[in-house]
């Protein structure tokens, strides 16, 4: 998904072409619809589909996964007709709190620059 909060270095698709080169054992696929009508719609022969979402913790995490929990809930009983999706919640470890996607990713910039920096 795409954050409207953030700014991306790199297009959604790129995103997944790197996840796919990183890790054979995941299907990746960018999805610009609501994520619970593709699911459906990918998955229409399963009534058992849930969501996982890894969060850092509901004190970092957890207002913008409620407003997509809301969305996720809401959105195929009025939109779709059909029943919600159930959602499961991952936290991390309370010392990994302060690890962010944008830390990691400031991280590897970072590197990135420096190696440029020694070749030139």
């Amino acid at each position: 998904g795409k954050n409207p909060n953030k700014k991306y270095d790199v297009s959604p698709e790129e995103r997944a072409e790197l996840l796919r080169m990183t890790n054979t054992n995941v299907t990746v696929e960018v999805v610009s619809d609501f994520i619970w009508r593709y699911a459906k719609h990918k998955f229409a022969s399963n009534n058992k589909i849930i969501f996982y979402r890894g969060i850092r913790s509901w004190e970092k995490d957890g207002k913008d996964e409620r407003k997509l929990q809301i969305l996720n809930t809401w959105g195929p009983l009025l939109i779709g007709w059909t029943r919600p999706i159930p959602t499961r919640y991952l936290t991390g470890k309370p010392e990994y709190n302060h690890i962010s996607s944008t830390l990691i990713r400031n991280i590897i910039l970072q590197k990135y620059n420096d190696n440029n920096q020694k070749s030139n």
